[in-house]
């Protein structure tokens, strides 16, 4: 058998899979330069194209709801149960390096005390009709999907193994409870029958979060233990800049320092299923509302007088006691008396009285 036609065979079937490799298309991929301008430049001039801007079509971000035409036809009333939680600044985590903003960046500044608003009825009436298993509460619907997912399980997590359940009232960063705030008839009023705990967050602000604590487990807990907590849960939020973030460290140091509570708790008394008052501690850790300009004054003046006056003080005592001692040896040197010792003189020269100076040879 000739080997020249199992040669040319082989040539032929290596310059066919040589032909179908050349092909194929390779697959796209970005130099150093490309990748470096795309640095530099922030990531506007491929995001753009893609990405417009959501005031260019839209009014405000919320029309995002209603701009396909099936939902245009929707009641009012069923928006809030099928709006979507995904916002559009959540497609830029996608692209390759591209620029992420930070969630909190804009919330940096507090929210002046003066400029916070009062919770309105509908929004107070929508948290009171909550269900009872009902642990995040989001009437306004603030928290994205993803982050509320992500709370609820940590909340239904906590509601199976502990003795104090946990519910997180979510409202705006520039409102507040009402002066008088009826926070028992909250999740259809399980706060008074139940040992519970309640949440207002301020999302953005952590620093405003008020705490609530049914009045039979506040009662067996010390006042350190409370300061304690809401300090350790406000320095857990701060770690992050993300408002999301915060809220979900908040709730998880929250969580673990019920459980904490929980075993020094005694059994539970036969009153626990009356209806019981909420008592609020989260102002013993300072961190209910922020400071008026009045009130960072006053809290100057009162550590200067904390730490300066018991110095000044101290230093006039010991300047009395100073002169008091320099005063008494004064005195006791006045009352020392010296007595010099009566020395007899030998008579000399040979008489008693010698005036006449006689002598003796």
């Amino acid at each position: 058998m000739s080997v020249f036609p199992i040669r040319l065979f082989l040539v032929w079937f290596a310059g066919t899979c040589l032909c179908a490799a050349e092909d194929e298309l390779p697959l796209p991929r970005w130099t150093e330069e490309e990748l470096r301008a795309f640095r530099d430049a922030g990531g506007h001039p491929h995001i753009e194209p893609l990405l417009p801007e959501v005031p260019a079509y839209l009014g405000r971000a919320d029309g995002l709801l209603h701009a396909g035409p099936r939902l245009d036809d929707l009641p009012t009333e069923l928006s809030g149960e099928i709006s979507a939680r995904l916002r559009v600044e959540d497609l830029r985590r996608f692209l390759p390096d591209g620029p992420v903003k930070p969630g909190g960046a804009e919330h940096a500044v507090p929210t002046a005390f003066a400029t916070l608003e009062e919770l309105g009825p509908e929004f107070l009436l929508a948290a009171c009709e909550a269900s009872r298993t009902e642990y995040l509460i989001d009437p306004d619907v603030l928290v994205p999907e993803m982050a509320h997912l992500q709370i609820l399980r940590l909340l239904e997590f906590h509601a199976r193994d502990a003795r104090i359940r946990l519910h997180i009232l979510v409202i705006p960063r520039h409102a507040k409870l009402p002066a008088e705030p009826n926070v028992e008839k909250i999740a259809s009023g399980s706060l008074a029958r139940d040992e519970s705990c309640l949440l207002v967050y301020p999302l953005g602000e952590p620093w405003r979060a008020r705490l609530f604590l049914s009045r039979s487990v506040f009662d067996q807990t010390s006042t350190r233990f409370l300061t304690e907590t809401a300090g350790a849960c406000l320095g857990r939020s701060l770690e992050s800049s993300d408002p999301f973030d915060q809220l979900h460290g908040y709730g998880v140091e929250l969580s673990t320092r019920l459980f904490w509570l929980q075993k020094a708790l005694g059994k539970k008394n036969s009153s626990a299923g009356r209806p019981q008052t909420l008592a609020e501690f989260s102002s013993a850790a300072g961190t209910s509302t922020v400071a008026s300009p009045d009130d960072n004054v006053r809290s100057g003046l009162w550590q200067f007088a904390i730490w300066i006056l018991p110095g000044v003080l101290a230093i006039l005592l010991f300047g009395w006691k100073s002169r008091h001692w320099q005063g008494w040896k004064h005195r006791q040197a006045c009352r020392r008396m010296w007595l010099l010792p009566d020395i007899e003189p030998k008579a000399r020269l040979g008489g008693e009285f010698t005036g006449g100076g006689g002598f003796e040879i």
